[in-house]
């Protein structure tokens, strides 16, 4: 064969691959768009026990009122308190944190305050759900950078008279000392005081030898750098990805600008370290109802529907996009979506290289890829051509 039909042969088959290639997704639209509603979650508890019952950094340090002493918890977000004060039932109206001695990025950025008359069964470090709780008011916290500090009081707007009370931390700072992002390893506070007046007035109604106990709702915590919104921001390479170190059971729950869509098929883009952290398992569920489920929760406050489940295999390559997951058997349109990886590729034992589950980009499509009829025909008639053009080289 001479030079110049080799290369020609090249370039058709080039060009068929490229086509055939271009016609997978031509077929499929993308339901995903970058600002979409997305919230971090996980549905399961890797690493109960966040707190060391036995140290000097326990639940009880916070009623002390010793800016000396902290509560320190490496649940991370979604950890916190649940007490009873020892006066009885009484009507939180305000309460103060105090910060505690080191590490800003630790301290609590969001709150969600609860009440109950229930007898409080929850143990220690466990996910503080045993009880009936009813949410009292929920919010943001904007604590002072210097250490060991009382903050300004939050009011909370409340008549309700409850026997015992739940103090979540949704969300952390991530902001050290210096005003730079940082990754906090746990949560921690000083001191907290409860009022059953508005500014930090009336009565305080925490105190010493109050029954308090350290809980830990979900393990859903990831880096400031690496939110659930870049899984989502159309970047595959090594700047943009999504972790959580919840690990196993973590995802997203997602509502798409577009509005209800049939997801079809499912794509994942590598991220760029250690293949140990990628999702090797999935699971999509949709619903139409509003979304209440709030960060880093265990994403279960809606009614949600079960489309497909199976095993993800992606490259060990890095930044590199996966092959598409069918799941074409779906004629139901959603709102919102929720994709759940039950497990990564692992070990999770040993070096602990997979302390989390990553990805670069995950993508949703209202359709399974495959070559439209035209470049079937197209390809087809260029393999014919190079057929004959070798047939009288």
């Amino acid at each position: 064969m001479g030079e110049k039909k080799q290369s020609k042969l090249i370039l058709y088959s080039a060009v068929a691959a490229t086509l055939a290639a271009g016609a997978l997704t031509s077929r499929a639209q993308s339901i995903l768009s970058p600002g979409d509603f997305i919230i971090a979650i996980d549905n399961n508890r890797n690493l109960p026990g966040t707190f060391n019952t036995a140290g000097t950094e326990t639940p009880s340090m916070v009623l002390d009122q010793n800016s000396a002493t902290k509560y320190l918890n490496f649940g991370r977000e979604m950890t916190g308190i649940i007490v009873q004060p020892q006066f009885g039932s009484s009507v939180v109206q305000s309460f103060t944190l105090t910060t505690a001695n080191d590490g800003s990025e630790r301290d609590p950025a969001a709150y969600r305050l609860y009440g109950t008359n229930s007898p409080v069964t929850s143990a220690d470090n466990s996910d503080g759900k045993s009880e009936a709780w009813t949410l009292i008011q929920s919010g943001s916290i904007t604590l002072p950078q210097t250490r060991q500090t009382l903050s300004t009081p939050i009011d909370i707007t409340n008549s309700a008279s409850y026997s015992a009370y739940k103090l979540l931390f949704p969300q952390l700072k991530k902001i050290n000392v210096s005003n730079v992002p940082a990754n906090p390893n746990s949560m921690q506070v000083a001191d907290i005081q409860f009022y059953n007046g508005p500014a930090a007035g009336g009565s305080a109604l925490l105190a010493v030898g109050d029954t308090i106990r350290g809980i830990d709702e979900t393990d859903s915590a990831y880096p400031p750098t690496e939110r659930p919104l870049e899984a989502i921001d159309g970047l595959k390479d090594s700047s943009s990805k999504y972790l959580n170190f919840g690990r196993e059971g973590t995802g997203l729950i997602i509502t798409p600008s577009k509005g209800a869509t049939i997801a079809k098929s499912l794509r994942l883009t590598t991220a760029n370290d250690v293949p140990s952290r990628d999702p090797s398992k999935y699971e999509i569920y949709g619903t139409n109802d509003t979304i209440t489920s709030f960060e880093n929760s265990a994403g279960d406050y809606e009614n949600w529907t079960l489309i497909a489940s199976g095993d993800i295999v992606l490259p060990d390559g890095r930044n590199v996009t996966g092959d598409f997951i069918p799941f074409g058997s779906n004629n139901t349109a959603y709102t919102s979506y929720k994709i759940i990886f039950p497990e990564n590729k692992g070990p999770d034992t040993g070096t602990g290289s997979a302390n989390s589950i990553q990805f670069s980009e995950v993508e949703l499509f209202d359709a399974v890829p495959e070559p439209s009829t035209m470049v079937v025909a197209l390809v087809g008639g260029l393999i014919s051509l190079t057929t004959r053009r070798r047939r009288n080289a």
